[in-house]
């Protein structure tokens, strides 16, 4: 959880999110060399909950961000997945909740 904004935060979670990506890429082989594996690297979910508005520009308390084709907008690069949690744009109270998502927020 982060509980106050610091400037480049959002370059922070995109900093960490390629780091545990990259984490397990090097592997030993036989000779005991050290050898890229691509095939083995694993997608990565970054989950920020935010005490404060981190995105203004957005309305909803949750925000999901993934890397699109700028002008298809499909999704073929599926290994970063980023979501976000405002809790200051959360504002319901209790009986105004729908689903176990916005009770555990």
């Amino acid at each position: 959880m982060q509980v106050s904004k610091h400037p480049g935060f959002e370059k922070r979670a995109q900093l960490y999110t390629t780091k545990a990506y990259s984490r397990k890429i090097i592997n030993k082989d036989e000779d005991n060399k050290k050898m890229a594996v691509y095939a083995k690297l694993r997608g990565v979910i970054f989950l920020a909950i935010a005490d404060f508005i981190l995105l203004p520009d957005k309305k909803d308390w949750r925000s999901n961000h993934r890397l699109l084709d700028t002008k298809t907008y499909e999704n073929d690069l599926q290994d970063f997945y980023f979501i976000f949690l405002e809790l200051e744009k959360f504002n319901k109270e209790l009986d105004q909740l729908e689903n176990l998502q916005k009770k555990w927020a």
